[in-house]
């Protein structure tokens, strides 16, 4: 069952025309094909509010692999990412179990576990290559008002700097993610 927000698209691929839904909780199409995918993308970062609230990109970083770099200027205490409900996903830990061990390895790398709700939250947003620092550029609050967290500017971040955030504040699986090559 589709749940939250849903929309259909039209991706024309040279011969092939097809209609594509989403919702929430489930991507289908029976095909895989590279153009049409980054199509999708271009898509949803041309026409749906993400959750980074700042310009950024994705790029390679000296801390792990792969890190988010602020694309603009970003003042201290401004409001970075914040979790959109129907976008970001929230699962139990129940519902992580019944997924291939594989899956699930990727899932775990990428998403957080809240301490205080006891669920998984991946973000479907390039937030979720935030790499983990002691002393990070970003601090993670959750307001009352709130049901996840809010990432802020701890400092004055440069455009090209990268984001960083303290996984121990927000992940109950921060031993985990700190083992993962």
């Amino acid at each position: 069952m589709k749940t939250g927000f849903f929309f259909r698209i039209q991706i024309f691929n040279q011969e092939m025309k097809k209609s594509l839904d989403f919702g929430t909780e489930s991507i289908w199409f029976g095909f895989y094909n590279a153009t049409i995918i980054i199509e999708i993308l271009k898509y949803f970062n041309s026409h749906f509010f993400l959750m980074l609230l700042t310009k950024t990109k994705i790029g390679s970083s000296k801390i792990n692999g792969i890190g988010l770099f602020a694309n603009q200027f970003i003042p201290k205490g401004t409001i970075i990412w914040k979790f959109h409900s129907g976008f970001d996903i929230k699962i139990d830990k129940n519902e992580l179990a019944k997924l291939p061990e594989t899956t699930k390895e990727c899932f775990l790398k990428y998403a957080y576990l809240n301490p205080d709700t006891n669920k998984y939250i991946l973000c479907l947003d390039d937030a979720r290559f935030f790499n983990h620092s002691d002393d990070p550029n970003c601090i993670d609050e959750t307001p009352e008002e709130e049901n996840e967290g809010i990432t802020f500017a701890a400092r004055d971040i440069q455009q090209g700097e990268e984001l960083t955030s303290d996984y121990r504040k927000y992940d109950a699986d921060y031993d985990y993610k700190m083992s993962i090559p």
